[in-house]
């Protein structure tokens, strides 16, 4: 009982062990194959957003380029802001200084601003876009847009903030300033608390800085969730990089490079770790969907090998392992011979009743089982072997000619008869009837052909005193009637 219960015990280990090896790695396919798409959807995602922050910076570097531009010009030699009405137009100056009193500049400034929104509103409306005007003169900002609760200009102004963001014309170096384009670092703007990049465009009045238009680009929170944002020098740029935080294998990642001035360069990183790791519930999920569906599905596999068992048993004579009668009533068994056509050879035991009297049924049985095992040594696999009843025996041969089958049965006789039955010294023999399947006739039609072959040859050993002849009933299946 206990040696049953272990065995028990470690079938239903190896069952689960299957299962569970069977479900890992189909769970681990599947979970590959959706991770790789995830992968290129999210890279399809990022890689469009940042194409469309790029065609943002690329268009409004040309905005504020123009501004500034138009901007000295007007300074220098007043034109268009003499001759246009732009009295209808507003635009919004913000600062902290008490006794702050416009410059000549500002004032041009603000004039060309107000023909620009006549003639470019959209150069000022925008969700992603903020344009300003930044006067180191007055220490003030001007824009086109009201904006309740604007921070102090001094904090906007501060030389700390301009070097930490790096976003002041006025305190860089000559050498960024060749393209007349300073593009800032990702920061946290101070009025919205949004991630930004600053584009910076000096206006010089007699060969001296006086302000900066700017435009700020909000960053889309599509491009910034869950990225840190890093910036450092390498060579001649300065690298600006987005990039997925606190995952492992940093190089292991989908990159993209935008080339902003001279000067500045933005960097996109996306993890494939993050990916793979940010589904990983999904695997939980496919992994107990798998595994239920492998279980059922080795269940309904032992169940049909059972049935299939089952029904092979059925069709086998239990003494010898060979077919049994019921073979002769199988559908693949009649539709093999009657493609094939075959050769029909029955055999019966010569002196089994002597050696049964003799040595009793035992040492029959190994007798019946010598015979059985001559059959199995000298045919096919494919062929049918079969136990018809008591000592009686029929090998159909599918495809086989009958010149071949006569061989095969002098082969199995003298096989039979040269062999004897250990420890006891019996031998055996056997009669044979050897007939072709003619195209057009029935497997019952060529067995009476044959039993009558198998009742020439015992006649014969009988003449020559042999074995006593009995009575031949088409080997346990068919009589002679039938």
């Amino acid at each position: 009982m206990f040696l049953s219960k272990n065995r028990c015990n470690l079938s239903t280990f190896y069952k689960v062990s299957k299962v569970v090896l069977k479900s890992l790695f189909l769970s681990m396919f599947l979970y590959y194959v959706y991770s790789t798409s995830s992968t290129e959807r999210s890279i399809s995602m990022l890689s469009r957003d940042f194409d469309s922050l790029t065609r943002v910076i690329e268009l409004n570097k040309q905005k504020i380029l123009m501004m500034a531009m138009l901007a000295e010009s007007e300074t220098e030699l007043p034109v268009m802001t003499v001759h246009e009405n732009v009295s209808s137009y507003d635009v919004f100056t913000y600062t902290d200084n008490d006794g702050y009193v416009a410059s000549h500049s500002d004032n041009i400034i603000a004039d060309l601003m107000k023909i620009s929104q006549k003639y470019i509103p959209s150069l000022f409306s925008s969700d992603e876009v903020f344009m300003y005007y930044r006067s180191y003169l007055g220490g003030s900002i001007i824009s086109g847009e009201d904006l309740p609760n604007f921070p102090a200009s001094s904090n906007i102004l501060s030389k700390e903030r301009c070097l930490l963001h790096e976003s002041c014309s006025i305190y860089s170096k000559d050498y960024q300033l060749r393209d007349r384009l300073i593009i800032s670092p990702i920061y946290d703007d101070l009025y919205t608390g949004r991630p930004t990049i600053s584009i910076v465009s000096p206006v010089y009045n007699e060969g001296k800085i006086i302000g900066d238009f700017v435009v700020d680009v909000h960053l889309p929170d599509s491009l910034v969730a869950s990225k840190s944002m890093l910036t450092y020098r390498s060579g001649s740029y300065k690298n600006n990089v987005l990039e997925d935080i606190n995952y492992p294998f940093k190089n292991f990642a989908y990159s993209k490079e935008y080339v902003a001035d001279n000067r500045s360069k933005f960097i996109l990183r996306l993890s494939f770790i993050r990916v793979f790791l940010h589904n990983c519930w999904l695997f939980g999920v496919i992994f107990l969907l798998i595994s239920l569906i492998v279980w059922k599905w080795e269940e309904s596999k032992l169940r049909h090998l059972k049935l299939q068992q089952a029904m092979i048993a059925a069709n086998r004579d239990e003494l010898t392992s060979l077919y049994n009668r019921k073979i002769f009533k199988d559908e693949a068994f009649l539709n093999e011979v009657a493609e094939k056509g075959a050769s029909v050879i029955v055999i019966d035991g010569n002196r089994l009743k002597e050696i049964n009297d003799t040595h009793g049924h035992a040492v029959g049985d190994l007798a019946i089982q010598h015979i059985a095992n001559g059959m199995k040594k000298t045919f096919r696999s494919s062929d049918f072997l079969i136990r018809s009843g008591g000592d009686e025996f029929v090998v159909v041969l599918p495809g086989c000619q009958l010149q071949r089958a006569n061989v095969l049965a002098e082969n199995l006789k003298n096989l039979i008869a040269d062999n004897v039955i250990h420890p006891y010294q019996v031998s055996v023999s056997i009669s044979t009837g050897v007939v072709e399947k003619r195209d057009s006739e029935s497997i019952k039609s060529a067995l009476l052909r044959a039993d009558e072959q198998l009742y020439e040859e015992k006649g014969q050993r009988k003449g020559e005193g042999g074995a006593g002849f009995k009575s031949v009933r088409v080997h346990g299946t068919l009589d002679a009637n039938s």
